[in-house]
């Protein structure tokens, strides 16, 4: 009797050991799936947000693009045929635009301006990257394009917008691009994320970098201050991150939408990073930077 009972104690244990191993590995399934999901959702209104903010972006470019191929367009209906006539039009095509600078581009170097003077594209900073922002043979081009007017003055933030022309001379010198800058803000304007405001503070960013990882807007809506140029300076300082500076860069040469956790010491929260390419003729990427406490 002594024994049948010890065997039912016994398998009553097993049982019970039994069933708290199937509820444990039941929650731990349901709790995996459903942080699966959670994230799911998280990136799908992440997606969405990113899709709508890089959609304002490229809509712009375009306009800019546009913009510069309409000025070309106006200086042959006006019969400009000379680089003063050229430059005395772009002084006032400068004026009506949104363009803080135009710049009409020689194939022999030399740089034609909306303030009336031609010199050769050096001495002034980011004036020499001009042509070579066109290298690998592109017909429309996107870029940083920091100013400094003055020797000792301030370095103004800029963006360059530049398009190629085509068998198109002025006094007997062909020219090889128009490009026009613009401050920065006014893209960055629109990438500030106000949804993910809390208490005054943000608590989510977007950036927009080139295939090499440099910025061309700053992740941080403080851009100016921001002490970060280059996308992968600021992943290799983080403490933890789900993907490796090389898996990032592999990712961005193939121009994937993706999306991984870092965090940086200091922090008190993870952030989520989402990347979304643009067009490829653009060779751009929007990066929208969440933190997991949202």
């Amino acid at each position: 009797m002594e024994l049948v009972e010890k065997k039912h104690r016994y398998v009553y244990l097993l049982l019970i050991a039994s069933t708290l191993v199937i509820i444990f590995l039941v929650t731990f399934v349901y709790i995996r799936q459903l942080n699966r999901t959670i994230l799911d959702n998280i990136i799908s209104s992440i997606s969405e947000i990113a899709a709508h903010d890089k959609a304002t972006i490229e809509t712009y470019i375009e306009i800019c693009w546009e913009d510069l191929a309409e000025i070309q367009e106006r200086f042959v209906s006006y019969g400009c045929e000379t680089t003063e006539e050229i430059e005395s039009r772009m002084d006032l095509e400068c004026e009506a635009s949104s363009f803080a600078h135009i710049y009409l581009i020689a194939e022999d170097g030399m740089l034609y301006t909306d303030h009336c003077g031609a010199d050769a594209l050096v001495g002034v900073s980011g004036k020499e990257n001009l042509l070579s922002c066109f290298a690998n043979g592109e017909e429309r081009v996107v870029a940083r394009f920091d100013e400094q007017t003055a020797e000792d003055g301030p370095v103004e933030k800029r963006i360059l917008y530049g398009v190629r022309l085509h068998d198109y001379v002025v006094d007997g010198t062909k020219m090889f691009a128009m490009a026009g800058v613009s401050d920065i803000s006014s893209i960055q304007d629109k990438m500030v994320i106000n949804s993910y405001e809390k208490d005054g503070k943000s608590r989510g960013h977007s950036a927009l970098v080139d295939l090499d990882g440099s910025y061309i807007v700053d992740i941080s809506k403080e851009g100016y201050r921001n002490k970060y140029r280059n996308l992968f300076d600021h992943l290799a300082e983080a403490v933890s991150s789900e993907l490796t500076n090389e898996e990032v860069a592999a990712k961005l040469k193939n121009r994937e939408t993706f999306a991984f956790y870092h965090s940086h010491a200091g922090e008190e929260h993870q952030e989520l990073f989402y990347f979304i390419p643009f067009e490829k003729e653009m060779n751009l990427y929007f990066i929208m930077s969440l933190s997991e406490s949202v």
